[in-house]
């Protein structure tokens, strides 16, 4: 068993200032926001510069009592080596299940912290899981996919690829669709594990497709989002972004009203229509966006690696507000009861008003914060690169 640390600590609430933003386009070493001096995990600390657009008058906060208190942190194995390969958690059952750089799949109980098994595989798992008919599915680099029972965490099948797998998978459907380093995005059978099809692009393979009306969105490191029939795995239509700032597209889409919205490595949050293929519209950020986005409400959230959340009209593609943080946005938000929650790799995971951007409160972690929170019942989860996985008490 790993070990579990139950701790109680107050995040800061409050509301930062309103000053003008400093882009800067890599992900700097992770460090805390005070620098002049180590800050303990929870800590309260003057909030980092940031920079909003407000509604002159806040929406009321939700209707809970806000709180960003610690209920209890699980220590996996080893610290996270892989920068810039974003994971996350899924929740069922009273379970939440993740993957960690010290190669074990883990799943523990919500309430108490407590490790109920693990699954070791033979390297890091960096990929966001999913789960079905009392399976869970996930990806690890050693080369595999996996789908493991939920209640024990015995082993039902492995599927290799011939590169890491570390994209987030999607299931429809009765079939996984994964991609992997070796460029192809993979249909598989959820219940044998067998392959159905492939489809091969020229780049690395880190965008979880969106399944939507028999088709998968998928971005490549090649620089293009691709629409897949999912019933044959032939192409529909592709899309090119560029000229790019860094990688590729690693940026998981979303798809709303016949919309589908991804980030690119060029700086730039595209929406393009989802039969066509066409562009609507580009809102530019100021660095690479590798943060999948979430929308709530009309609106579309994103990070950036010029340290800031942005907040987009779907519509239109103008800009709401943005937060600025201390460091590159790799994690992708989740948004609930109008509050947006994201982390940063200046070791904070945030929670904002969703209409207005205003800082509800913050909670510090040891090492940087690549992976996308997950929320369940007033409480976040969330991995850090210190190789701790965190919940946190969002309301009460």
């Amino acid at each position: 068993m790993m070990k579990k640390t139950v701790v109680t600590i107050n995040a800061l609430v409050g509301f930062g200032l309103l000053l003008s933003a400093c882009a800067q386009a890599s992900i700097d070493p992770p460090t805390s926001v005070a620098e002049e001096a180590p800050t303990e995990v929870g800590a309260t600390e003057p909030p980092p510069t940031e920079t909003l657009r407000p509604d002159p008058t806040p929406t009321a906060a939700p209707e809970a009592t806000l709180t960003g208190e610690l209920v209890w942190v699980f220590e996996t194995g080893a610290p996270s080596t892989s920068a810039g390969l974003p994971t996350s958690a899924v929740v069922a059952d009273g379970v939440v299940y993740f993957g960690a750089s010290d190669g074990s799949f883990y799943a523990v109980d919500i309430v108490t912290g407590e490790e109920k098994w693990h699954f070791d595989t033979e390297s890091e798992i960096r990929t966001f899981p999913a789960i079905a008919d009392g399976s869970v599915y996930f990806g690890s680099r050693d080369n595999h996919l996996y789908a493991v029972d939920i209640e024990n965490g015995h082993e039902e099948w492995r599927f290799e690829t011939d590169g890491d797998v570390n994209s987030a998978l999607t299931l429809a459907d009765e079939v996984v669709y994964v991609g992997s380093g070796d460029g192809n995005l993979y249909a598989v059978e959820a219940e044998t594990g067998q392959e159905l099809w492939r489809f091969e692009t020229e780049g690395e393979l880190y965008s979880a497709p969106a399944i939507y009306d028999g088709v998968a969105y998928f971005g490549s490191h090649d620089d293009h989002l691709y629409a897949v029939d999912v019933e044959t795995g032939q192409e529909k239509w592709q899309f090119e972004i560029g000229p790019l700032l860094s990688e590729g597209l690693g940026s998981s889409p979303v798809i709303a009203d016949e919309v589908v919205y991804f980030g690119g490595d060029d700086g730039y949050l595209y929406a393009v229509d989802v039969q066509t293929g066409q562009e609507k519209w580009r809102f530019e950020t100021g660095a690479e966006t590798p943060s999948s986005p979430a929308i709530a409400d009309g609106v579309v959230y994103i990070g950036s690696l010029d340290h800031n959340l942005y907040a987009v009209d779907v519509q239109t593609g103008q800009e709401r507000w943005r937060f600025k943080t201390r460091n590159g946005v790799l994690s992708s938000p989740a948004v609930d009861n109008r509050v947006v929650y994201f982390a940063s790799w200046d070791k904070h995971l945030y929670a904002l008003d969703s209409q207005t951007g205003q800082e509800l409160w913050r909670f510090e972690a040891t090492g940087a914060i690549d992976a996308s929170p997950v929320i369940s019942d007033g409480v976040v989860y969330f991995l850090s690169t210190d190789g701790n996985f965190y919940a946190v008490r969002a309301f009460q």
